[in-house]
């Protein structure tokens, strides 16, 4: 069941990028309603479910919630980065840390302090590269590409 809705969750996220806005409201609405429950239903489970119903949360967070609910994504991201490190999933550490490059890479373009803005922007980098890397170890290259343009969208702040 928690596989189910991580899937649903994810796949949904694919389906709202390609669709038009007016269902966008709705996949959303889903996507989070499923991560949601994949989050709960993984806590009495093992390291692998709670990893990926991170994953599912941390993306339909990043994508669909407010603005004052993105610090989830982050949370959920560096929750599954430990997941998957204890577990040693390649895939899975790549995705973790593509997530934590996601979710910093929308605080970094409000961020107006400049101090914590390059500390912001060199974590993105560590992230990316971090992610870059596992998803070589498995041959995700398609992967690789998304992690690098967040390395690249840092770069050019």
């Amino acid at each position: 069941m928690i596989v189910a809705l991580c899937l649903s969750s994810i796949l949904g996220w694919f389906l709202a990028e390609v669709s038009e806005q007016a269902t966008e409201k709705s996949i959303g609405k889903l996507c989070l309603d499923n991560s949601n429950e994949a989050l709960r239903l993984s806590e009495d489970a093992g390291k692998f479910f709670k990893a990926i119903s991170r994953w599912a949360k941390a993306l339909s967070t990043i994508y669909f919630e407010e603005r004052s609910e993105k610090r989830i994504s982050l949370k959920c991201a560096e929750e599954m980065l430990q997941q998957a490190s204890e577990i040693g999933d390649n895939y899975l550490l790549g995705i973790a840390h593509y997530l934590l490059s996601g979710s910093l890479i929308l605080d970094v373009r409000e961020e107006s302090n400049p101090i914590k803005k390059k500390q912001s922007l060199e974590d993105i980098i560590k992230y990316s590269e971090r992610a870059m890397l596992h998803f070589q170890l498995v041959s995700q290259n398609a992967d690789t590409a998304n992690a690098h343009l967040f390395c690249t969208e840092a770069c050019l702040f």
